[in-house]
């Protein structure tokens, strides 16, 4: 297929970015640093700065498998990396094994592009929401989803790996065992908290990660704060020492106290009865959190008090909880990734209290040294002989690992 004009790679392909021009270098760097932009528009702003290229350049994964070139409403163009059944393939192709592994994976790499006229702050904007707008359409008909993200730009995430010394697996061993020694529903309790906590460090995707912490938390303390068992060695860090049934009767009676009162307008019965009576879930988080955490009580200012002008961290979960939330705003995504580590540091620091309460560990200490891989395809070349890497998505993307080196 023809390449349009103003597109910076032939179709399938990821050359490396080559400038020399320093200056021009600077100002696609500070266009990269503008917060104002969403991480997309910053990207498309990079790339475009470098290359004077007339649109954005995208790589998209999803396990729809699309044999030819699709065009779509826009301009955008989506353009498969893999071979069809009908195309030879020869065990000694690159590409074919690349399919190959595609369809194994059951993950499909597309070489996607979005031309752009206006590249004004609004024009910009209106052009990158158009993409997980159109694309969002291949869920009607399948199962399909279509995850894209930008082929350049110097916001790409690095990796990380914790190496585990000798003392930090003693802990997670002594942890395990300690867990072992509580009764059934504890247990249950603390590692349903821990599943959402390794989902949130695991998922890749804002809105998920973000909430997947907080639900860490709101699991745990909705259990302490329903009430534990009589033997449960929670019970101290309970702000609620009644039993389900004693806390109905607690309710039942408050309401009839409130409803019996006289000359009070029957609107404002129901209000006092509501707010002075039953406890919503939030307010049971917040209390429970405070009874934990005591002086300690960062995580409960994060999750309930706005900062600076920012969403407390419970507004957002809220937010996206009802469907508030534009999932498919590139702006929102980044406003929502930003508060990602705020929930999680939070949410790991109230399990751990509970873990300490659970166990009578006091000393837990966190693998907080990492190794950095940076990705050598995202380097900009004075010339293009100093780039020998691989160019062809179909390798680049099926098997990145070959892309990396520890700094």
């Amino acid at each position: 297929m023809e390449k349009p004009e103003g597109r910076y790679n032939e179709w399938g392909y990821r050359e490396p970015l080559v400038c020399a021009d320093k200056q021009k270098i600077l100002r696609a760097h500070q266009l990269a640093a503008d917060k104002t932009k969403s991480p997309a528009e910053r990207s498309a702003l990079y790339f475009k700065e470098i290359t004077g290229v007339k649109g954005l350049e995208i790589v998209v994964f999803s396990n729809a498998e699309i044999a030819r070139p699709v065009h779509l409403t826009r301009g955008i163009v989506l353009f498969p990396c893999f071979l069809s059944d009908k195309d030879k393939q020869s065990v000694n192709d690159p590409l074919a094994v690349a399919t190959m592994h595609m369809r194994q994976d059951k993950q499909y790499v597309y070489d996607g592009w979005l031309p752009i006229t206006d590249w004004s702050g609004e024009g910009l904007r209106y052009s990158v929401e158009s993409l997980d707008q159109t694309l969002s359409l291949f869920c009607l008909l399948s199962r399909s989803y279509m995850h894209w993200v930008p082929k350049y730009g110097n916001n790409s995430k690095s990796l990380s790996t914790y190496p585990h010394e000798e003392n930090n697996l003693d802990t997670v061993e002594e942890i395990s065992v300690n867990l072992e020694q509580l009764n059934m529903k504890d247990r249950e309790a603390i590692y349903r908290s821990l599943g959402w906590l390794a989902y949130s460090v695991g998922s890749e995707i804002p809105m998920a990660k973000f909430l997947f912490s907080i639900l860490a938390v709101e699991s745990l303390a909705s259990y302490l704060f329903s009430g534990v068992e009589a033997n449960s060695v929670l019970r101290d860090i309970c702000i609620n020492k009644l039993n389900k049934a004693e806390r109905r009767q607690q309710a039942e009676a408050c309401i009839k106290a409130i409803m019996a009162e006289e000359e009070v307008p029957l609107k404002n019965k129901i209000n006092n009865a509501y707010f002075d009576c039953i406890t919503g879930i939030r307010e049971k988080i917040k209390k429970q959190m405070e009874y934990v955490l005591g002086d300690e009580s960062w995580p409960v200012s994060l999750f309930f008090e706005k900062e600076d002008g920012k969403r407390s961290l419970y507004e957002i979960r809220s937010k996206i909880a009802h469907g508030a939330l534009n999932a498919i705003s590139d702006i929102e995504r980044a406003k929502v990734s930003n508060r990602c580590w705020d929930a999680e540091k939070a949410a790991k620091f109230f399990v751990l209290k509970i873990i300490k309460a659970a166990t009578g560990m006091t000393k837990i200490e966190e693998v907080r040294k990492g190794t950095v891989a940076i990705d050598l395809k995202d380097m900009i070349f004075s010339r293009r002989e100093m780039y020998h890497g691989e160019t062809l998505m179909a390798l680049l993307y099926t098997n990145p690992g070959v892309q990396y080196c520890t700094m």
